[in-house]
Formats: structure tokens, C-alpha cells, sequence
């Protein structure tokens, strides 16, 4: 996968969970935290404890979109090879610097 269409699907992502932010901000600048919020593109300031305990009661949430997603029916196998390559191309992102990656 190139990274055109990888930057494609991480913008129209945003588009759409954020639909708020103008497409001017798009650009690949880094803003600082307080000028990120002004924008729209994040929604608090935090430390990573906090992120995991958000992300922990989000996933507990029945009503949650993400909980949702999770039993989502694909249209065509073509949809769940993209969710399924999406998926590990993240994780072979996110790795640490330390751990092997395939």
C-alpha cells in the first residue's frame, strides 16, 4: 500500500470523525496542544494514563461506535481485506522501536 493512499483513507478519516475541520488545517503542520483543540482536531490535553483509561471505559461501552463496528457485517471480502491490512500495517507502525517487526 503507498502512502497516498494511506495519507487518502487517514484524511477522509479524520473528514469524517471530525467533519469540523476545515481542510486548511490538513496540511501535515504540527500544531501545539491548545492550538489542536482551537482547530477541533483533538478533544482534551492528557497523559497517556489518562488516554488508556479513556480508551478502557470507551471500549467498555456498549453504545460506543467502535463496539458497534465490532460485529459489522463486511458488504464484500474485499472490505475485510482492507480492515484486516489496515490492521497490521498499523501494528507494524505502532511497534516500539525495540521489538522485532516482520
Amino acid at each position: 500500500m503507498s502512502w497516498i493512499v494511506i495519507n487518502s483513507k487517514f484524511l477522509s478519516s479524520i473528514k469524517i470523525n471530525r467533519p469540523k475541520v476545515e481542510d486548511s488545517t490538513l496540511t501535515g503542520k504540527i500544531y501545539f496542544a491548545p492550538q489542536a483543540i482551537a482547530l477541533g482536531l483533538i478533544d482534551e490535553i492528557g497523559s497517556l494514563d489518562h488516554a488508556i483509561s479513556l480508551a478502557d471505559s470507551m471500549a467498555n461501552e456498549e453504545k460506543h461506535p467502535i463496539n458497534q463496528s465490532r460485529n459489522k457485517k463486511f458488504r464484500t471480502d474485499e472490505d475485510k481485506n482492507d480492515l484486516e491490512s489496515d490492521s497490521k500495517l498499523f501494528q507494524k507502525w505502532t511497534r516500539p522501536a525495540w521489538m522485532p517487526r516482520n
